[in-house]
């Protein structure tokens, strides 16, 4: 099931698990992720965002920048960012496949 497939009444709890730990562990609010800020705490998290959410779930480009109210070309390129990051930074990479590794076994053992 995607984003989009999801009935009206539902929530997108994947996505918003995902949100809320990187919120949490970022010391963002959603609302600062969520937005348009250029900061490097905010953009490196909704990159962060970006990348796990399209590593451990089925949805699209598109659909992650729905949730975010972003282009799906901002999604791509902040996916993007994050893979370049983690040629060449190997304690980025290492944190980046811990957040993939944890969501991928938290979120497909509850299915």
């Amino acid at each position: 099931m995607t984003i989009d497939e999801l009935p009206d009444t539902g929530t997108w709890c994947e996505v918003e698990t995902i949100v809320d730990a990187i919120c949490k562990r970022h010391g963002i609010t959603k609302e600062q992720l969520m937005s348009a800020s250029r900061t490097d705490r905010n953009a490196w998290a909704r990159f962060l965002a970006f990348y796990v959410i399209h590593a451990t779930t089925n949805e699209t480009f598109s659909s992650i920048g729905r949730y975010f109210r972003k282009d799906h070309g901002t999604v791509l390129n902040g996916v993007r960012q994050v893979e370049k990051r983690m040629q060449v930074n190997p304690e980025y990479r290492v944190k980046v496949n811990v957040w993939v590794s944890f969501f991928c076994k938290t979120l497909h053992e509850t299915l």
